[in-house]
């Protein structure tokens, strides 16, 4: 084996990883063990011990440390240069230190010593800037929000197009530098669509530092962009432009935005997030027109009828263009909502939905939304926790500034026992995108595990207020309710809410209200169990459903009955077992069983 230059960066690599991780990448009880683990294994993630570690610098880390030589840096500099563009170190001492003669003795460790010290301060890693500095040192965080582009054509039909312009922009601009960039999600910019709010309420309604707005016109093969980025202090206009292109060229206008934003903001990117920027594609228009209408149904679904007509599109653009990773991610996503929200069984959506993520991410390795919906796949339907531990977080490496896959991250620490990372993420979620329902809900759901239920109170109503009759909100708001005392009538409308907004039968209502006017909250549970049960088979219900009426009901054994058929089912309900509210049936040996099976942590 030749020994070069780049024998040494992965020494430093090396280095590096047990300075972030404070462990080995490479371990073994004896020599040729840990030979064998240079040569044949792969290391911990670096954020699997150390989550405050920027997802950039793991990519610097574990690129050092490649096994074949060709594919390490070639030279400190470029090391040295990576490094650099992730801390956002500009200093004197490291222009000196890369110079090349410094580099020239290899015997000259000890420089390389002081580039790695200097650039673990300019990181900031485990806060040991802020130590040396007071917290002085620290970078600002930009929040940024990609206002909807107005649609200039005057054709109501062609808003599907400006709202696509939006979210991809803010996929772009979200993978940029995320440790210095956060980009506020779709679910919450979209309620200024109507572009009638001031610049500055905007900024202080999300919180925001800048905004980014513009506007679409096509005609016919081509199409006229415009992009403005504003300060929301005074206003002021930092940067503008316009494109005007062919239809065909849309990527490639979006890559040209995404830089000159971060050229605007002062953002240091790393060479490959320029290079995926430079290398956009050109698109097949029909492809592309379809993947973004199907794209907008899902997205804002209300009825089973939204998800077959996104899946139509996404068939369409499949048609059009067989290697389009993000329509084959979105057929995905659809099959995913379909078996959360019940309108199809575990066995049907379950193989559909994680053969069209595995083939998004054949296809683009580089996919958050495929790696995202894999990683669902794997947590709810699976159940393949170590596998869904490494989908999510490669979603989260690519883009952390995706607040659905903060909040589904944090949903599935909490499933594993981690409670305060699980609050950490659903927190960052939050502030991603802080008028979703749905995100408000997830993190309600966080507190209440953790049981802090007026916090969760809180969160809970707030999620309702931006929608009201939310189906998960009105589930998680009947669990904790079920929890405070002298709250059984609360618990019961709770109950109510969950069972009309869901399943939409008024004989489960009925049996709800009987149970209640006869024998109080137990059996009015007791009922609502047994109207689900009444709609078997002819209406698809979920076990874990009927068996949370049974554990509200305190009838612990036919909870466990239905929990069992629920397992038997992989139904998307289960791994949340472990609830405050499953107390009552906890220290049953079925209960603890059902966790074994499903290879849950043991609980304590």
């Amino acid at each position: 084996m030749d020994i070069d230059e780049r024998t040494d960066i992965w020494a430093l690599g090396v280095i590096l990883y047990e300075m972030l991780t404070g462990e080995r990448p490479f371990k073994g009880d004896y020599e040729q063990a840990v030979i064998y683990s240079i040569l044949n294994e792969q290391p911990e993630p670096v954020q699997k011990s150390n989550p405050a570690v920027p997802p950039e610098l793991e990519r610097v880390v574990i690129k050092a440390m490649a096994k074949k030589p060709a594919e390490r840096y070639a030279s400190i500099k470029e090391i040295l240069k990576d490094l650099t563009a992730v801390s956002g170190v500009q200093t004197s001492s490291v222009t000196r230190l890369t110079r090349k003669s410094i580099f020239s003795d290899k015997r000259n460790y000890i420089y390389a010593g002081l580039v790695l010290i200097l650039l673990v301060i300019g990181l900031n890693i485990v806060g040991i800037r802020s130590w040396i500095m007071g917290g002085g040192g620290s970078r600002q965080h930009i929040r940024l929000a990609i206002l909807p582009f107005a649609n200039l054509t005057g054709d109501s039909e062609q808003e599907y197009l400006c709202d696509g312009f939006t979210q991809e922009m803010i996929s772009q601009l979200g993978q940029l530098h995320p440790e210095n960039l956060s980009v506020i999600a779709r679910s919450s910019i979209m309620r200024y669509k109507a572009g009638d709010t001031p610049i500055d309420q905007i900024g202080q309604e999300l919180d925001v530092d800048y905004v980014l707005e513009g506007s679409t016109r096509r005609d016919h093969d081509e199409i006229r962009i415009s992009a403005d980025l504003i300060k929301v202090s005074d206003q002021s206009r930092i940067w503008g432009h316009t494109y005007e292109r062919n239809f065909s060229g849309i990527l490639k206008v979006q890559s040209e935005v995404a830089q000159n934003v971060a050229t605007a903001l002062a953002l240091n990117l790393l060479p490959a997030v320029k290079d995926r920027l430079t290398s956009a594609e050109m698109v097949n228009p029909e492809a592309y027109e379809a993947y973004v209408r199907g794209s907008s149904k899902w997205m804002d679904f209300m009825t089973p009828e939204d998800l077959d007509i996104a899946e139509k599109y996404f068939d369409l653009a499949l048609e059009k263009n067989p290697s389009y990773a993000a329509a084959y991610a979105g057929c995905a996503w659809v099959w995913i909502i379909r078996n959360q929200w019940g309108f199809v069984s575990p066995e049907e959506a379950g193989p559909k939905a994680k053969a069209a993520a595995l083939r998004a991410i054949e296809i683009d390795e580089n996919s958050a939304s495929a790696h995202e919906a894999l990683a669902v796949v794997r947590k709810v339907i699976d159940w393949d926790w170590d596998g869904a531990w490494v989908s999510y977080r490669r979603s989260l490496e690519i883009n952390p500034n995706v607040a659905s896959a903060q909040g589904s991250y944090a949903q599935f620490l909490l499933m594993m026992g981690h409670g305060e990372e699980a609050q950490s993420h659903s927190e960052r979620a939050v502030g991603l995108d802080p008028f979703n329902p749905l995100v408000r809900s997830w993190h309600a759901f966080v507190l209440y595990s953790r049981r802090r239920y007026d916090e969760a109170i809180a969160a809970v109503r707030e999620a309702l207020r931006i929608q009201p009759n939310y189906p998960i909100a009105t589930n998680v708001l009947w669990f904790i309710m079920h929890e405070k005392k002298g709250m059984e009538r609360e618990a019961f409308e709770a109950a109510k809410d969950f069972a009309r907004v869901t399943y939409n039968d008024p004989r489960i209502d009925s049996a709800l209200d009987e149970g209640y006017a006869q024998g109080g909250y137990l059996e009015a549970m007791k009922r609502g169990a047994e109207a689900l049960i009444a709609r078997l088979p002819e209406s698809f219900c979920l076990p874990g459903d009927i068996a949370m009426f049974y554990i509200m009901a305190g009838e612990k054994d036919r909870a466990l009955d239905w929990l069992e058929k629920g397992l038997e089912i992989h139904d998307p309900t289960l791994p949340q077992l472990g609830m405050p509210c499953d107390d009552g049936i906890r220290p049953d040996p079925r209960f603890q069983e059902l966790r074994r099976k499903m290879n849950l942590p043991v609980e304590e």
